[in-house]
């Protein structure tokens, strides 16, 4: 099961691993790149009989969404169970400002209330395994964590060679 690489920019990048959607966020999250997500999750979710996973990772470099950028997750996060089985989003270090950026995003989560498991992880191997546990517990057959760790990486290196 290999990566499909959807679309990046020197923002974001967006792809798709079987039934888990991923999406970096490098700098600015726009809420036209989020308008996208939300297209890529209704588009894989229509091939597949079964609520799929999201994978998102908000890079040390990333800023805080504006306004309409957080209009939008919050819109993305109100597809509710019927499209996302569960949603990781991985914010990767240590520190203070690390620990402000994943406080934000639950902040945001507990706001919006998306009404499926919705948990910020600090590295890929634990969301991964997260995300493979809840999407066979589904009775779906998910990628392995491994094979999503690896696409991750994959993902990585496609926006690092761009």
């Amino acid at each position: 099961m290999g990566l499909e690489l959807i679309e990046q920019d020197e923002n974001h990048a967006l792809a798709v691993c079987g039934d888990v959607v991923m999406a970096l966020w490098f700098v600015h999250t726009t809420a036209t790149a989020v308008d996208r997500l939300t297209d890529v999750l209704r588009a894989t979710r229509s091939h597949h009989d079964h609520p799929i996973g999201l994978i998102q990772e908000v890079t040390l470099t990333a800023t805080q969404p504006d306004t309409e950028a957080r209009k939008a997750l919050n819109t993305m996060l109100q597809l509710g169970p019927g499209v996302i089985r569960c949603s990781s989003i991985v914010v990767p270090g240590v520190g203070f400002r690390v620990a402000w950026i994943r406080a934000f995003i639950s902040g945001l989560a507990m706001l919006a209330r998306p009404g499926f498991p919705h948990v910020v992880f600090d590295s890929i191997d634990q969301a991964a395994q997260w995300q493979q546990h809840l999407l066979e517990g589904a009775d779906v057959d998910p990628p392995k964590s491994t094979q999503l760790v690896d696409a991750h990486e994959e993902l990585h290196a496609a926006f690092a060679a761009r």
